[in-house]
């Protein structure tokens, strides 16, 4: 995803708005589908629970598939060559946005996490489509 020098400059602002600092990309790294480390420090993401990297699923006609490596890819692609942004949402967990995409919310409409408070009508829908944890 690329991102306009405006578009930069405003998730930038946005963050020191709300006292919450912008992020490279390349200051991120991915544990898994549902934490990261952000400057030096762990962050889970609100609403999910990704599977562990190493979790392999089944699908209902018996596939297996490596769906915590899926999570964590897909993560770690949403994050790549931007700017992220994390705002504290209960303790132990933040929403973390790029480009002002919820990433959380893009990894349960994916079907690569269960949703847990917000996210429940997104992993509805993932369900009905039969996509990632729902095939």
């Amino acid at each position: 995803m690329k991102l306009t020098h405006a578009r930069i400059l405003s998730i930038g602002l946005f963050g020191w708005l709300v006292g919450v600092a912008p992020t490279a990309a390349a200051d991120v790294q991915v544990i898994d589908g549902g934490s990261l480390v952000l400057n030096g420090r762990t962050v889970r993401l609100w609403g999910i629970e990704a599977p562990p990297a190493t979790e392999v699923c089944v699908t209902t006609s018996g596939r297996s598939w490596p769906c915590g490596q899926r999570a964590h890819a897909e993560l770690r692609s949403a994050l790549q060559d931007g700017v992220v942004v994390c705002q504290p949402k209960a303790p132990g967990f933040e929403v973390c946005r790029i480009a002002g995409l919820d990433v959380g919310a893009l990894l349960v409409k994916e079907g690569l996490a269960k949703a847990r408070d917000d996210y429940r009508e997104l992993e509805a829908r993932a369900r009905q489509a039969r996509v990632g944890l729902w095939e």
